[in-house]
Formats: structure tokens, sequence, C-alpha cells
């Protein structure tokens, strides 16, 4: 058994703590407007393009669609962003 540690564990662990740290400190700075990191990153995905399904916003993030459906609710009850039936297809909503 070798006594050295495998250096993609030591990297693993250590960007593992480097994103807490910075999700920490985003986190905070944001905090005075209401949001964190997470509502943050959803804005950033609908301020780049055309109203968008919370399909699409949630394959882009790489989250799946419950999570995607409580992170929209959450900003919706903020008054961030607006859900509405798609014209062209009413089972899909889109997010603007």
């Amino acid at each position: 058994m070798s006594t050295e540690a495998d250096p993609r564990d030591v990297l693993a662990y250590l960007l593992k703590h480097a994103t807490a740290k910075l999700t920490a400190a985003t986190d905070t700075a944001l905090e005075p407007y209401g949001i964190d990191s997470k509502d943050f990153g959803a804005l950033r995905v609908l301020a780049h393009r055309e109203p968008a399904s919370q399909l699409q916003v949630a394959r882009t993030l790489g989250i799946d669609r419950t999570t995607m459906v409580a992170l929209l609710d959450a900003l919706e009850r903020k008054g961030v962003v607006a859900r509405r039936p798609d014209p062209a297809d009413r089972r899909r909503n889109v997010v603007g």
C-alpha cells in the first residue's frame, strides 16, 4: 500500500473546497439582492437568450426538472421571473 496521495484525489478535494468557498462568497455578495448563487445561475441563463422553456434552462444548468421547478417557483415568488404557457405548445412553460 502506497503512502502517497493520488494527485487526482487531492485535486478533487481542493476543487470541492474551492467551490464551497466560492459559493459561500457569492451567496454573501448576492444576499442584499435577495438571491443566491443558484438563483444567479438561472438568471444568467435567462438573461442571455430569448424566453426559454423550463426544460431548456434546466438542461443548460445541468439540473433535473424537479429542481428547476423549485428554483423557478422561488424566483417567481420573489417577482424576478414569470412563467407563462408557450403559445406554440401549451404543455410547455416559457420563462421570462
